[in-house]
């Protein structure tokens, strides 16, 4: 009973729509507090310093604020997602590529979580041209919304969800159970792709859903949304780091 229950509440907090966006980020005319806003850019600083000071002929064009923390469909567990954008001639290069990893490293254990796109070429100034992002992208540098969130209705109900989402779990679990009780487990090295491919299939079909013009409101990331709060995403990801744990130490046998 206190599965359903955990879904039940899970489902909730993924369809929330709320009136306002986060008072305690955003002022009622939806500029951000000035004290917010200062403590983003320390958090922002530290990556940049450190990019600086090892990366030669870097530029820092916009630091943006987008993510959850930005839209009307959001809730006390959503990330702040902060993305510094950068020009460098040289983003193919084996050695930034390294300083990068360093970078990442260096910042966890600062308590950041930092993580790097060198395949994404945006231009967030023609944001607001574009009509397929339902949450807002804030331009921490200019302090100003570059583009701002589109508040939009649902078009199911809590009953097609949760019905939805129950047989996803039953269908992940029969997956995870045929895997255990495979007589070739551990897994061979050759089929953990395969399991990987399976976990992120479920990711990539709902971050797909960018391309409708709906993205934090449609079916298919809502259910996202609340496979991951219930704990069914993160019990998927232990699955296939653990095949791969396993099956890498049979191997080294």
């Amino acid at each position: 009973m206190s599965a359903l229950i955990d879904i039940d509440t899970a489902i909730k907090m993924a369809m929330e729509t709320h009136d306002t966006l986060d008072t305690n980020v955003f002022r009622s005319d939806m500029s951000i507090h000035q004290d917010v806003l200062d403590y983003f850019y320390k958090a922002s600083n530290f990556v940049d310093d450190y990019i600086k000071r090892n990366i030669k002929d870097v530029e820092l064009t916009d630091v943006v604020l987008q993510g959850g923390i930005t839209s009307y469909l959001r809730d006390k567990q959503c990330d702040i997602d902060i993305q510094l954008i950068y020009k460098h001639k040289y983003l193919k290069d084996t050695f930034l590529r390294e300083n990068l990893k360093n970078i990442v490293i260096s910042a966890r254990n600062k308590g950041y979580n930092p993580r790097f796109y060198d395949n994404r070429p945006i231009d967030f100034s023609s944001f607001d041209k574009v009509d397929n992002i339902s949450s807002g992208v804030y331009s921490l540098k200019s302090n100003q919304w570059l583009s701002k969130p589109i508040k939009k209705e649902l078009d199911f109900t809590e009953h097609e969800l949760k019905n939805y989402i129950l047989k996803e779990i039953d269908s992940h679990n029969n997956y995870i159970q045929t895997i255990l009780n495979s007589s070739t487990y551990p897994t061979p090295l050759s089929e953990c792709d395969k399991i990987r491919d399976y976990f992120h299939n479920i990711r990539d079909k709902a971050h797909k859903a960018a391309i409708n013009g709906n993205k934090e409101y449609d079916f298919e990331y809502i259910t996202y949304r609340a496979l991951r709060k219930a704990g069914e995403i993160g019990k998927l990801r232990r699955l296939v780091t653990s095949i791969y744990s396993n099956s890498l130490s049979t191997y080294n046998e």
